[in-house]
């Protein structure tokens, strides 16, 4: 059985920089991920400035900054017109070490982070371990993990959850995730089509006012992303179908056939966990947090 100061479940972007910071702080951390790798997707695109600047203060905004895109400007426009209002962030150039946005995969971070997680003298990162029951205990909480062949075990002082919005961490501890989930569906499609070859005044960032179809359209290094309302009662596979990205695409620069490389449709939620610690009060030792 491994033991470790904390476990972590989860490496996504919270887990792998908890893992991180707790690693570099002399932290035994053992980081479990339900998949055989780090996820690629298009996610989240966008690092605003004060998550860089606390990506700074642990040594990762810099190389981030070097394979990202930097966009200090964004762009509200009308659809129909082409007519735009310019918002610079160079204006608190004097508040912040990083007056932009930076657009960069979100995955592009975790990997990094990961990679560095897997050669540090604190860390282990166990991939292909899926979370499936904890107790707790006086002096500890062990954590039971499915992986392909066995069920394995990690015993830590402490338990995090950060395996996402359907976390088994939370729904073991039996705590309430309140708020509500938007009744609207979105659906974002990415392409490496270059559409500031078929739109004028394109910026990285841009908020597309509309009274029929509303868009945001966002570049990252890999491909441009665009969001776009969908129809509540239209079934996802048929809003992630060749023909609805053939008419989205019609309308946006006149062409179809345009080769996307990501598909989703998601939904909305505003939700925050009741509590985010369990088991343990000021001065204890032990427990597990979502």
């Amino acid at each position: 059985m491994l033991t470790a100061d904390v476990v972590i479940v989860g490496a996504g972007p919270v887990g792998a920089v908890a893992a991180y910071v707790l690693a570099e702080k002399g932290v035994k951390v053992v980081l479990c991920e339900a998949a055989g790798e780090c996820q690629e997707d298009m996610r989240a695109s966008t690092f605003h400035p004060p998550t860089l600047e606390i990506l700074d203060e642990i040594g990762v905004a810099e190389e981030l900054i070097e394979c990202g895109l930097i966009s200090p400007k964004y762009h509200f426009r009308k659809r129909q017109t082409g007519e735009f209002v310019e918002f610079d962030l160079s204006g608190i150039a004097d508040c912040t070490k990083f007056p932009f946005r930076l657009q960069c995969e979100q995955h592009v971070m975790v990997k990094r982070l990961v990679k560095r997680l897997e050669s540090h003298v604190n860390a282990t990162v166990l991939f292909n371990h899926r979370a499936v029951w904890f107790s707790q205990t006086e002096d500890g909480v062990t954590a039971s993990f499915e992986t392909p062949f066995s069920i394995e075990q990690v015993k830590a002082r402490y338990l995090v959850g950060a395996d996402g919005g359907n976390s088994i961490i939370r729904k073991w501890l039996g705590a309430d995730f309140d708020g509500f989930t938007y009744p609207e569906k979105f659906l974002t499609l990415s392409t490496t089509k270059e559409l500031s070859a078929h739109i004028d005044n394109l910026v990285h960032v841009n908020y597309v006012v509309d009274s029929k179809e509303w868009l945001v359209l966002l570049r990252a290094p890999s491909a441009w992303r665009i969001l776009v309302p969908a129809d509540e009662a239209t079934e996802d596979a048929v809003l992630l179908s060749d023909d609805t990205c053939d008419a989205i695409f019609s309308r946006l620069i006149g062409e179809t056939g345009v080769p996307t490389s990501h598909r989703t449709v998601y939904r909305v939620h505003q939700r925050v966990v009741n509590r985010f610690n369990h088991g343990w009060s000021i001065g204890s030792t032990t427990g597990a947090c979502s």
